[in-house]
């Protein structure tokens, strides 16, 4: 109402006299412009494609081709973000923040691991692993993203873990970014961006063929990961509200990469509603050093 007597030449009575709205109505304009922007066109793509990126980079050398072949499985199982897990320039001044040591929790069974432990035993050990959420593009905070180990190759808690230690190999910083990497060229560290997951993505999909399967490569990019590991989930008959609630929408944008309809996922809800699962909760306090 306050917008349109405005275009009618009136005063708004909803602001003050200079032109601000009361801090109630603010901060309800702030969550709208925070909702999840409309999706681009960027295409899904299949698991094939982070897994064989990371076969690939884990035969090789290179901790920077190391580190994309387990971040780019780490996103496409825990829907992340590009911001959550690559380098953004600071000017940018974007809400979403990257993951950082402090934020991952590893877990036996309900039992804390240090990821101080050797890596042998923290793999062995290790059933699940939890990122908590300190920031993220739409303001919410204190929420996390939950994943049990596969044991597969492309296991997503095996991938965060050997993250975790090869930073923790070089710094007991708890703030380093999860994207980062140590290598001669770069002692004191570097960080993956989104360039380099793109490109890698773009090249998989090259070498894969997919491009007679409709994967145009001018249409994938970073997104792609969130979008494939969302598709994946509903393909495999995931609930749409867990498909939300694991990426975190707070809009219903990720439906765009869905292209069924959704009233089959209802059948045999309630008899599964009422089965007792055992769980434990993976919140814990925040320390300022790892332990």
């Amino acid at each position: 109402l306050g917008a349109t007597l405005q275009l009618a030449g009136q005063s708004n009575p909803l602001v003050d006299t200079k032109g601000r709205y009361p801090k109630s109505i603010s901060q309800q304009l702030e969550s709208y412009r925070r909702e999840d922007a409309p999706t681009d066109t960027k295409l899904a793509v299949p698991i094939t494609v982070p897994q064989a990126i990371l076969q690939a980079n884990l035969q090789t050398n290179s901790p920077k081709a190391q580190a994309i072949g387990d971040l780019v499985i780490i996103a496409f199982y825990f829907l992340l973000r590009v911001g959550e897990y690559t380098y953004t320039n600071p000017k940018q001044k974007r809400r979403t923040t990257q993951f950082r040591l402090c934020d991952i929790t590893f877990w036996d069974k309900d039992t804390y691991l240090s990821p101080l432990l050797p890596t042998n035993e923290l793999i062995a050990r290790c059933t699940e692993a939890t990122l908590n959420i300190s920031n993220q593009k739409n303001g919410k905070r204190n929420q996390v993203i939950h994943h049990h180990a596969t044991r597969a190759f492309d296991c997503p808690v095996q991938a965060l873990i050997r993250r975790v230690k090869h930073i923790v190999s070089y710094t007991n910083d708890s703030q380093a970014m999860i994207g980062t990497y140590f290598s001669p060229a770069h002692p004191r560290g570097w960080q993956i961006n989104s360039n380099d997951i793109n490109r890698t993505l773009k090249l998989a999909v090259i070498t894969l063929n997919l491009q007679e399967k409709g994967f145009d490569p001018k249409r994938i990019s970073s997104h792609s990961l969130r979008a494939g590991g969302a598709m994946a989930m509903h393909l495999n008959g995931k609930p749409t509200h867990t498909i939300q609630l694991m990426g975190r929408w707070s809009s219903d944008t990720f439906l765009t990469y869905i292209h069924q309809q959704l009233s089959a996922f209802s059948t045999n809800v309630a008899l599964n509603m009422s089965n007792p699962v055992s769980f434990h909760n993976v919140l814990r306090p925040r320390v300022g050093t790892i332990a």
